[in-house]
């Protein structure tokens, strides 16, 4: 009798997940995923054809969730500053959270993860998502910052963030701290 897995692609999100986090996406293989999830190697290419795609469902469900939060942090009635503070507080948890997981995206611009037209990157997408967050931060402000300077600004905040978390992996509240003061002030 075949072995009955609950919630099986939750389990293969799970295991994948941790799996990336930990070892990166080139030291993971699908026979290593599959034998943690307890399935066969043939069950994990039923529900993800190749190692990038389940690389890339992963990592666009956890930035899905992060995104939903951040969506949600911009309908506060709070300042600007809170804003500011709220939403990196989100950004530098998740990222944390993810342990290098989007490692790939700084390598890699040409990851697409948009499944009906392939024609927008996820780094592409996030950026444009983060902009939109600083757009309505900078609505009660006098944001004169550039589109291009705004993209410029997001980069380097997507980048940076993993690298505090390593460099000062006890300092989380004054580098959320350090970058809600860099982004006001550049806002501003």
């Amino acid at each position: 009798m075949p072995k009955v897995i609950n919630d099986i692609e939750k389990n293969i999100f799970n295991v994948a997940m941790e799996l990336f986090g930990n070892l990166g996406y080139d030291n993971v293989e699908m026979k290593m995923i599959a034998n943690k999830a307890g399935i066969a190697v043939g069950t994990l290419y039923n529900y993800y054809p190749n190692k990038m795609q389940l690389y890339l469902s992963v990592l666009e469900n956890s930035w899905d969730d992060t995104l939903k939060k951040i969506d949600e942090n911009s309908k506060l009635h709070i300042s600007p500053e809170l804003k500011i503070r709220k939403y990196l507080e989100i950004l530098y948890k998740d990222i944390e959270d993810r342990k290098g997981l989007g490692s790939e995206l700084a390598k890699e611009k040409n990851i697409y993860i948009n499944k009906e037209t392939k024609s927008m990157s996820f780094r592409d997408a996030l950026v444009l998502k983060f902009i939109e967050q600083i757009n309505l931060i900078g609505e009660g402000t006098s944001c004169d910052i550039s589109e291009e300077n705004k993209i410029k600004l997001i980069e380097i905040f997507i980048i940076s963030i993993p690298f505090m978390i390593k460099s000062y992996p006890q300092k989380r509240e004054d580098n959320i701290d350090f970058l809600a003061e860099v982004i006001y002030k550049f806002i501003k």
